[in-house]
């Protein structure tokens, strides 16, 4: 697997799930959520396929980039483990609070406010004078999502809840004001643990949305 890996991560979103020889498994590392930090390459809900019995199971997994066992220069899997289900259903359950991206920047998430129909809905929005960013999720199924604009639907399980980009002044992630996150475009927010939430762009070319994350973002609890 290691081998495809960076054919597989410079693919456009458009591509397809990719059984994996000799099994009855089908991967899909495009509908994951990645996240980069030196030379490490972190990968959240794997989504990995029983083609049998179509049962998806999902997978967090880690990469690093050096030297292997033959001499060559690739990568190698730290490590890798299945999420729990319970974790999958936790949807409802982020975790307000103050957050900081790797840039330094903090925001602040604020709610859940109760909607019809159960769902719930979160506001992430960024701290300090000046600081224009802010994106809206709501919880529950993508069926009827009250938030999501036109274009391509995400992928269900590609992450926890599913939103829209509000005002864009700068790049998450960064300190440049130059950023493909646009108003209006599709997100994708995960509470992969206490501290960690994931928020995953998923458009490129304002505001026209894709099915698949095309960066993702991890922030941290303060």
């Amino acid at each position: 697997m290691k081998k495809h890996l960076i054919a597989i991560l410079a693919c456009c979103p458009l591509a397809y799930a990719e059984v994996i020889p000799g099994t009855h498994l089908s991967i899909e590392f495009q509908a994951a959520q990645i996240q980069g930090t030196g030379r490490n390459i972190h990968m959240y809900r794997i989504p990995v396929k029983n083609v049998n019995t179509g049962v998806v199971t999902f997978y967090n997994a880690e990469f690093e980039f050096g030297i292997q066992s033959d001499g060559s220069v690739g990568f190698t899997r730290v490590k890798s483990a299945i999420i729990a289900d319970w974790l999958l259903g936790v949807a409802d359950n982020f975790n307000p609070g103050t957050y900081q991206d790797t840039a330094g920047n903090l925001y602040t998430l604020s709610g859940p406010a109760l909607l019809n129909g159960g769902r719930h809905s979160y506001t992430l929005s960024a701290q300090g004078s000046g600081k224009v960013w802010n994106a809206t999720w709501v919880t529950g199924p993508l069926l009827n999502h009250p938030l999501l604009s036109s274009g391509a639907t995400p992928k269900d399980g590609s992450a926890a809840a599913f939103g829209v980009m509000g005002s864009v002044g700068f790049d998450i992630g960064s300190t440049s004001t130059t950023t493909k996150w646009c108003s209006g475009g599709n997100i994708g927010a995960s509470q992969q643990a206490a501290n960690l939430l994931l928020i995953a762009r998923f458009h490129n070319e304002c505001p026209i949305s894709a099915s698949s994350p095309y960066q993702t973002v991890v922030l941290t609890r303060q």
